[in-house]
Order: structure tokens, then C-alpha cells, then sequence
């Protein structure tokens, strides 16, 4: 966008460019993926006594057991490892185990039986 001011008694005509950002700046998924992996960090960081008793809950899966996040869930809360301070500890819980290799994506997806999930759809995941 460009806006030109022409002063009264002046010949001089000067021009102002003024540059938006694009879009596409907001949208870096180099970026957001290190905000993410961040994230996932930091929460894992504040919870890492709850996190070790749900990792051994996860490392206690059959070889081959498949299911959602929401299973996993379950499984955890009724190991007595109890619930995490904040719910996004779930999901780091998750991707932390995806990590270490002990979880895949079958790429697969499932809907969620938790009335609180509202039937949203999950990707399956196996212990391997």
C-alpha cells in the first residue's frame, strides 16, 4: 500500500510505502512446531512425577495393544497414578511416548467414547 503526500507550496512529491505483514508470516511451521515441542517440555517438565507413573502404565501395554489417547487416559487413572495437574499433560504424555518410540500413529482414526469428547475423532495408536 502505497500513499502519496503532495505538499501544498512544495514540488516535491514524496512517497510513503508502508508494508503489512503477510499472512503467511503467522503461519511458520518450523516455528510452530518449536513452540509446540516447547510446550510439551515445559508441561512434562511440571508434572515429571505423575509423567514417570503414566509412562510405566504405557510401557506396561502388550506389544501390539491398540487404542486412542482417551483409552490411555483411562488406563492411567485407574492405575492409581492419579489425574495430572493440568490436561495438557495428556497430550504431552502421548507425544513424549511417540518420541520415545514405544507408541506409533497406525494412521488410523477412531471416535472418542467419552461423552465429554463429544464422539471427536482420535488417531489410533499401538504400542510397539
Amino acid at each position: 500500500m502505497s500513499t502519496v503526500i503532495k505538499p501544498e507550496n512544495d514540488l516535491t512529491t514524496v512517497v510513503i510505502t508502508v508494508t503489512k505483514p503477510s499472512q503467511l508470516t503467522l503461519f511458520d511451521e518450523a516455528e510452530s512446531q518449536r513452540r509446540r515441542d516447547e510446550g510439551i517440555d515445559l508441561v512434562g517438565e511440571k508434572s515429571s512425577g505423575w509423567h514417570d507413573r503414566a509412562m510405566w502404565v504405557i510401557w506396561g501395554l502388550p506389544l501390539g495393544w491398540k487404542g486412542i489417547g482417551e483409552d490411555i487416559r483411562k488406563l492411567v487413572l485407574e492405575s492409581g497414578a492419579g489425574p495430572p495437574h493440568h490436561p495438557n499433560c495428556w497430550g504431552s504424555l502421548i507425544m513424549y511416548a511417540t518420541r520415545c518410540k514405544i507408541i506409533k500413529r497406525t494412521g488410523e482414526m477412531r471416535n472418542a467414547r467419552s461423552v465429554k469428547s463429544h464422539a471427536s475423532t482420535y488417531p489410533v495408536i499401538e504400542r510397539i
